[in-house]
């Protein structure tokens, strides 16, 4: 194995983790503000994310299908997030604790 092998899946791994920790609080501010003017921002935020990551693993990789396959992997562990950890509430109102 070559170290170009291993410095790219480490820049694989890395994106990976850093794609679903956005794209999971992005979720959970969509949710949050589901009826306020912000959420068109956090939609667009989102999707632009999705599309730069995606570009991200057709350039790495060499392989589509094996891009296609990381994305919608990446996709299932995304919505594991939300089924295990659940929704964080974000709230634009100050509380007393």
């Amino acid at each position: 194995m070559n170290k170009n092998f291993f410095s790219k899946w480490i820049t694989l791994s890395i994106n990976t983790i850093v794609f679903l920790v956005v794209q999971y609080i992005l979720g959970c501010a969509i949710f949050s503000f589901q009826h306020h003017p912000i959420f068109i921002l956090f939609f667009a935020s989102e999707m632009y994310i999705f599309t730069k990551y995606l570009n991200f693993l057709t350039n790495t990789l060499s392989s589509k299908p094996l891009a296609y396959t990381i994305f919608v992997v990446t996709l299932f562990l995304l919505l594991c997030l939300f089924l295990f950890i659940g929704i964080l509430p974000i709230s634009t109102h100050f509380q007393k604790v």
